[in-house]
């Protein structure tokens, strides 16, 4: 029998037959209590970028290029979610954004966070070579409005 049938269903009577189980029932067999746990809830996506990730690095050039990656991935997850299929971005797209193709981190290929992300694509089967690009720092960045690490 599937799992989410035993989770949400009750067998009822003889014939046997099937209702959706209350509330409590559900909370009974799954040993919670379904209150809200969430630690941060989001009002939009852009909300994403405030959001503090446990393991954020600490040093600026690392927190820097976190930073302009996540702004990468928010502006990713919009076009992919886009309501209106005629703006709503393509497979072939996807796979040259900036998220993907990580132009944007071009300037640091020697920073901890860069060689990570560039780890992490490669177990993803997508060998992402760097392009070069001039070094871009927090007060000349098209991304980061100036002093947004401090």
């Amino acid at each position: 029998m599937p799992t989410y049938t035993i989770k949400f269903h009750k067998t009822v009577g003889t014939p046997v037959s099937w209702r959706l189980r209350n509330v409590a029932e559900v909370e009974a067999a799954r040993h919670t209590n379904n209150k809200e746990t969430r630690k941060i809830i989001l009002a939009s996506l852009d909300d994403l970028l405030r959001v503090a990730h446990p393991h954020t690095p600490v040093d600026a050039m690392n927190k820097y290029c976190e930073q302009v990656d996540r702004m990468q991935f928010v502006a990713l997850l919009k076009r992919l979610l886009e309501l209106d299929q005629s703006q709503r971005i393509t497979p072939w797209e996807s796979i040259q954004h900036p998220f993907v193709s990580l132009p944007h981190l071009a300037a640091y290929a020697h920073s901890e966070y860069v060689k990570d992300t560039q780890h992490r694509m490669e177990i993803c089967g997508g060998n992402v070579p760097l392009p070069a690009v001039y070094p871009l720092t927090p007060s000349t960045s098209p991304l980061l409005p100036f002093g947004y690490l401090q």
